[in-house]
């Protein structure tokens, strides 16, 4: 195995969640170490590895959202109705991570009873308000590279605005 390469265990004796196992001489793991647990190994395309590699990051906060990533990376690359490989590129890994965190985040914040249409149309616009204004930020920022904790970070506290507008208006 040359470098560093990523898969996910999706099922397996004791796992709830999907399980990350990185691929390389550092670890001693290889191809033939993960093959007991075929057919449910998910190799993770190269456009998923900085999200990925995130995940290991210092930051308390981020750490938390592991699972929910990983979760998303299963359903994206499982999923049949995908034409086009969702993790391929960078970008499609940092929106497809990026949208679990925030799914997770409006979950924590909206939560408030029992789920009705209303709250989820709710839910659906703040969703969509945080993903537009993310994306001019990004537009108007194109100069600068931020890593994905970083982007996380920061559309966290886009989600947060819009739900503070949402609150007064």
């Amino acid at each position: 195995v040359m470098g560093r390469s990523y898969c996910l265990i999706t099922k397996g004796e004791h796992l709830r969640t999907p399980f990350l196992a990185e691929l390389s001489r550092r670890t001693g793991v290889g191809e033939n170490q993960v093959a007991y647990y075929q057919p449910n190994v998910l190799y993770l395309p190269y456009g998923a590895v900085s999200v990925i590699q995130s995940l290991f990051c210092r930051q308390k906060y981020f750490r938390s959202y592991a699972v929910v990533i990983k979760k998303a990376f299963v359903e994206c690359m499982e999923s049949p109705s995908s034409t086009a490989p969702c993790l391929s590129s960078k970008e499609m890994a940092f929106s497809t991570a990026l949208a679990a965190v925030l799914e997770k985040e409006l979950h924590v914040w909206m939560a408030c009873g029992q789920a009705t249409r209303s709250k989820m149309m709710a839910r659906r616009k703040v969703f969509e308000r945080t993903i537009e204004l993310r994306r001019m930020r990004l537009k108007e920022e194109s100069h600068l590279a931020l890593s994905f904790v970083e982007d996380c970070a920061r559309a966290i506290g886009e989600l947060r605005f819009v739900l503070e507008q949402q609150r007064e208006g």
